[in-house]
């Protein structure tokens, strides 16, 4: 769920200190939105773990308008009623250690940007109380 934390403190920046609209993308239709200004407050999550085609949709036009914006994205997903339904995001914030290959070459590819550390440690394991 860390990632949804992530997503919420980003939001929450850039709504209410820069002035940028912001939504989550849950990446796969019919799923609840993980907005931390949506009234449901669900944490479904979405059926890709990391959607790459999401942010390759940002950096491109798909032969209309809406380059770069991903509420026009959204737009035409719901007048399709989800049909043929297309994720768009900017930001991935939080990337395992093992998908750095896709990483990679998606910079070489300039869809996106080089990644930053985020400064956090995660480790997996199982821990049994005494």
């Amino acid at each position: 769920e860390s990632a949804f934390f992530i997503g919420w403190i980003m939001q929450i920046i850039l709504s209410e200190m820069l002035d940028v609209p912001t939504s989550l993308e849950p990446g796969t239709p019919g799923v609840a939105s993980n907005n931390f200004y949506s009234m449901d407050h669900t944490l479904d999550y979405g059926g890709i773990a990391y959607d790459w085609e999401s942010l390759k949709t940002s950096s491109s036009s798909l032969g209309t308008d809406a380059a770069g914006d991903c509420s026009m994205i959204a737009s035409m997903n719901n007048n399709n009623n989800n049909k043929g339904y297309i994720g768009c995001s900017h930001v991935m914030p939080e990337v395992w250690n093992n998908r750095r290959n896709m990483v990679e070459r998606l910079e070489r590819e300039d869809v996106i940007e080089p990644f930053q550390f985020l400064g956090v440690f995660a480790k997996a394991g199982w821990y049994v109380p005494k």
